[in-house]
This record gives structure tokens, sequence and C-alpha cells, in this order.
């Protein structure tokens, strides 16, 4: 790498890094401030919990809470703030008569800009080892309510009869998908290929066994002739199980996105390609299929954003700095909201995977043009 290349590089990171410290600051500050009461609440009751002070534990609520948030927020905004840490670069050496320097030696606009966009072509793409390794790691905590503060992971909700492929159906009082258990009265109601019901399991738990597919229901108690389910004394002869199995593919997973269905986007790949491999997730599939192409496509996204703001800085003759970022920030602003509304419209009138890569087919000639008319 030449001594010019270092100096560029070193100048655009200081100000991607300075950008991004501020952003992430200002996103902590403002949900500081707006739920407070939340916060506090949330240090209270770990305080109680584990002792020690309220003061502490409500930084850790604040951490806690924020911290996987930042790493989503990354995701979204990495590409918007290395476009503004390249404005702030090429402004500094405008400003210092650096670009005239370089050009008045001969060197060209287009080899001043190459640096900065090897860089943050780089820093765009970390995105991806973001959403596959770390994102799932915290992927419950991502699903709390600003009232959820004060748990570790989101809530448990309760199964209200969710069927399986075979039609089989599984209720219990609360879903705890992080630990892969049903808890409080889980009641598993099993049926023929002609969907009879042949045989009514009821337990206080259910722990989720991945490796078998299946659910384990520790001291439960089955019925072959559940005639009347919603009456118990009716029922037939109940037979007591130290373990009783329950080979499905409903697995907490698929519970919870039945829950919620902006859980697949927190989903590493392999955990995506397992759920379309899984007869009950056929309904997410437009929504497992958007997430897939979706962390592929948004980075290119952000790429042709960055191209398509650095003519605004890479000119030869004099401008004016602040009408320049002021168009660049237009632009940015426009291209990055166009780019989520095609997603959407490409997904409800053609599909999932054309409506993630729409942006990009769109935005790849405006780029093409744009830079067949800057002057170097």
């Amino acid at each position: 790498m030449r001594i010019l290349d270092r100096y560029i590089v070193r100048q655009f990171l200081l100000n991607f890094v300075i950008l991004l410290v501020v952003f992430m600051l200002m996103l902590v500050l403002v949900d500081l401030v707006l739920e407070l009461d939340e916060f506090l609440e949330g240090g209270d009751t770990r305080a109680k919990r584990f002792g020690g002070s309220k003061f502490w534990w409500t930084i850790v609520s604040v951490v806690d809470y924020n911290g996987p948030v930042l790493l989503l927020m990354y995701t979204l905004f990495s590409g918007l703030v290395v476009t503004a840490a390249m404005g702030f670069t090429f402004g500094n050496l405008t400003r210092n008569r650096e670009v005239l320097g370089m050009l008045t030696g001969g060197i060209s606009m287009y080899r001043v800009a190459a640096p900065i966009l090897v860089v943050g072509i780089l820093i765009n793409l970390t995105s991806l080892p973001v959403k596959e390794f770390l994102i799932p790691m915290v992927k419950h905590k991502l699903l709390r309510t600003k009232g959820e503060v004060q748990f570790d992971t989101v809530a448990g909700e309760s199964v209200h009869y969710s069927a399986d492929a075979n039609g089989n159906l599984i209720s219990a009082s609360e879903l705890d998908a992080p630990n892969g258990m049903l808890k409080g009265g889980v009641r598993i109601l099993e049926v023929d290929e002609w969907q009879r019901p042949t045989r009514l399991v009821t337990a206080e738990e259910a722990v989720w066994e991945a490796e078998g597919s299946r659910w384990a229901l520790p001291h439960a108690n089955a019925s072959d002739h559940p005639l009347a389910v919603s009456d118990t004394s009716r029922l037939g002869e109940q037979i007591a199980h130290e373990k009783y199995y329950f080979a499905t593919d409903l697995s907490p997973d698929i519970l919870l996105t039945r829950q919620t269905a902006k859980f697949v986007q927190f989903l590493s790949l392999a955990e995506l390609m397992s759920l379309l491999e899984m007869e009950s997730a056929r309904r997410f599939r437009s929504e497992i299929d958007f997430s897939m192409h979706g962390r592929f496509s948004m980075p290119l996204v952000q790429m042709l954003i960055l191209l398509m703001a650095m003519p605004f800085f890479m000119l030869r003759e004099a401008a004016s700095a602040p009408l320049q970022a002021i168009k660049a920030t237009a632009l940015c602003t426009a291209t990055w909201l166009a780019a989520i509304v095609l997603q959407h419209t490409g997904t409800i009138y053609l599909n999932a995977v054309a409506g993630a890569w729409l942006p990009v087919v769109f935005y790849l000639p405006v780029t093409a043009a744009v830079y067949t008319r800057m002057k170097t």
C-alpha cells in the first residue's frame, strides 16, 4: 500500500469510527431519555433478584437491552455511516487543498477514490458476519419490548393448539423458546391420517430435543380415546409415562415465528436452511427467502449508494461544500428509502427473491450512468 493510500485510508477510518460512535451514542441516549422509567424499573427488578446496587443493575439493563439493538442498527445503517465518512474525508482533503495537489501531480480522481472505495466495501461486508454469528446469539433478546428490559430474554407467550405438518395440535401456557421448553398445562392432541383425534397427552412441561426432532414430556399422562377433549371426565383411561416423546417438526423456532414473523430476520443461514426443510414452516417461506437473500443484497445496495454519492465530492473545480453535502445527503436518504420500498413492492407483486434483489437491478445502471459523466 502506497503512502497516499495509507494516508487516505487512515483519514477515512478515523471519520468512520467517530461517526459510528456518535450515531450509536445518540441512539442509546435518545432511547434512555424516552424510556428511562422502564430501565429504572428493570434495574430495580434485577437488584431485588440478584442483590446489589440499583444504579449498577440499571446500567446493566441499558447495556443488555441496547447492545443487541446496536448490533442490528449496525447492519442497517453502517452503509450510510460509510457514505458520510467518505463525504467528510473528501471534504477535508478538498479544504486542505490536498486534492488540488494530487490533480496537479497527475493523479486521477479515480485513483484518489480507490482506497476509500475498497475499505468502504470491506466495512459494508462486515454486516454479513454480524448477521450470521453475532445477531443469532442475541436473537431472543431482540424480540423484547421496553417493558421486558428486566428479563434476560423475551417473555414467553402462550401456545394455542398450534398445528404441525401432520395436523397434530400443541398447546401450552408459556413458550420458553430460548431454553427450548413449553411450560404450564402442556397438551398434545395427536390425530390420524383422517385428522381424527387418537390420543391426548398432558404434562406440566415439555423439552425440545433437536437431535431427534421431538418434544420430551416428563411425567406425562396419555389417553388413547380423547372423544371430548374439553371434558377430561369423558376421556378414556389415562396411562402415566415417565417420559413421553412426541416426534414433530414443530420446533420452538417455528412456534416463535408463528407468534412474531420478524424472528426469521435474526436467524443464521444454517438456521434458515433448517427451517426450510420443515413442512410446518412452509407458510413462512416468503419471509425466510427474503431474509436469506436480503442479507446479501442490502450490502450491495449500500455499496451502490456509496458510489452514487462519491461524485458530489470528487470535483476538480471549486464548489460549495455545504451545498454538495446537502445534495449527497438528499440522494443517500432517498435511495436508501427507495430501496426499502422497492424490496417490499417486489415482494408483494413478484416474489421474495426478486424483491430482495430489485434495488440492485435498478441502481446498477444508475450508478454506471453517474460515473460515465464524472470528470476525473
